[in-house]
C-alpha cells in the first residue's frame, strides 16, 4: 500500500488501497462498525464509519494499519492477533499485489508458508464446510482434507501453492490451481463459497 499509494486498485471489487486500509483500520478499532462486514443489518453504519476513515490523510491511515489493534482490543493480544489476522492480512496484501497489471507469483518466506498451511489445517474444515463434495487441498508438499466426502458425492483434490489455496478459500480468482476428480464433482467444488 505504501509503495502504490491510496488510489491503486485492489482485488476487492470497487475498492482502492485507501478503501482497503480503511476496512482494516475499522476492523481493529471500531468493533461496532466491523460488525457490518458480516451482518447486513448494520452495513449502513459500517459504510458511514468506513467513509470517515477513508477521508483521513493517507499517511495517518497507513499508520493505523501498521500499528494494529489498540491495547483495549483483544485482537491486539499476540495469540488472538495471529489467529484473527494471519489470513486477513495475507489475503489483503495479495489483494493489492495481484491487482497490479504486472504482478508475478512469488515464493513465500518459509515461516509464513508454514504458518499459513498450519492455519489452514486448523481452520480449513470450518471454512470449507459448505462444500457439497469432499475437498482435499494439496500444496505440493502435503495435503489437508478440509471436507470429508458427503454421501453420494465424490472428492475433489485442489492443487496449487499455499498462497493460491488460501486465496481460493477466500474467494479470490487471480490464482493458479488445478482440480482433480469427476467432472460433476469438480463443477460443484468450483462453485463453493468459503469466504462467508
Amino acid at each position: 500500500m505504501r509503495d502504490l499509494g491510496p488510489d491503486a486498485p485492489t482485488l476487492c471489487e470497487g475498492w482502492t488501497t485507501k478503501d482497503l486500509a480503511a476496512h482494516i483500520a475499522i476492523r481493529e478499532r471500531r468493533p461496532d462498525a466491523a460488525l457490518g462486514i458480516v451482518a447486513p443489518f448494520v452495513a449502513s453504519h459500517t459504510t458511514s464509519v468506513m467513509a470517515k476513515y477513508s477521508n483521513k490523510p493517507w499517511k495517518e491511515l497507513l499508520h493505523l494499519v501498521e500499528e494494529g489493534a489498540p491495547l483495549w482490543n483483544p485482537l491486539g493480544l499476540p495469540n488472538l492477533d495471529n489467529a484473527a489476522n494471519l489470513f486477513e492480512m495475507f489475503v489483503h496484501h495479495e489483494d493489492v499485489r495481484r491487482a497490479a497489471a504486472d504482478w508475478k507469483p512469488r515464493a513465500l518466506h518459509p515461516e509464513l508458508e508454514t504458518a499459513l498451511w498450519e492455519r489452514m489445517a486448523k481452520n480449513g474444515k470450518l471454512m470449507w464446510r459448505r462444500a457439497k463434495v469432499g475437498i482435499v487441498l494439496d500444496n505440493g508438499t502435503s495435503q489437508i482434507v478440509v471436507k470429508n466426502s458427503p454421501a453420494n458425492a465424490g472428492t475433489v483434490m485442489i492443487s496449487g501453492s499455499t498462497a493460491d489455496l488460501v486465496l481460493l478459500t477466500y474467494g479470490r480468482k487471480e490464482i493458479s490451481v488445478t482440480y482433480s476428480g469427476e467432472d460433476v464433482d469438480v463443477a460443484i467444488a468450483k462453485t463453493t463459497n468459503c469466504a462467508v
